[in-house]
């Protein structure tokens, strides 16, 4: 899925930069008619979009805005959906049921911020144009290149949370707690 991402991604970002030249080397003002096409893509995209997380789970969807959990709260596979947001998940008093937990955060901005507690399996995949990842004190930026990474025992807890963070520009931190 990550790779269909980065691929559909590409493609926009391709056709925008040649409609650019063509009103460039036509002399035309492609805004009047970029504007609009870009919203009527939006609006498909989030009616027609297919479901990143488990059938049922509930998508929070918002323009701007921030996403706090905290204390003793149940960790459920969910969608994030912001043009710019700041999620704040603190799981170190959460619930986390055995298995896979996903999470999905998405937007044009985001700025992600995980607290784990010990024992907790987690990994984080971002597919963003821009990705700084601070996981547990190492950091990576990275530049129209997916990334991920794991706790080294994600494999073989009983409870684990995969945060998949799919951005423009995207800044994820994973925290102990």
């Amino acid at each position: 899925m990550q790779n269909r991402t980065v691929f559909v991604f590409g493609l926009i970002m391709v056709a925008a930069g040649v409609f650019f030249l063509l009103g460039n080397l036509l002399q035309f003002d492609p805004w009047p008619l970029f504007g609009p096409l870009a919203l009527i893509a939006l609006g498909v995209w989030l009616l027609f979009k297919p479901r990143m997380t488990a059938a049922g789970a509930p998508s929070n969807v918002l323009f701007i805005g921030d996403i706090k959990r905290s204390g003793v709260w149940q960790v459920i596979g969910e969608e994030f959906i912001a043009f710019i947001s700041d999620i704040d998940l603190d799981l170190t008093q959460a619930q986390v049921l055995p298995g896979e937990t996903v999470v999905v955060c998405s937007g044009f901005i985001g700025d992600v911020t995980i607290i784990t507690p010990p024992g907790l399996g987690i990994k984080v995949s971002s597919t963003a144009f821009v990705t700084e990842l601070n996981f547990l004190g190492s950091k990576t930026t990275s530049f129209l290149n997916p990334t991920a990474q794991a706790t080294p025992d994600y494999a073989t807890v009983e409870r684990k949370v995969h945060i998949q963070a799919r951005y423009f520009i995207g800044d994820v931190k994973i925290k102990a707690g």
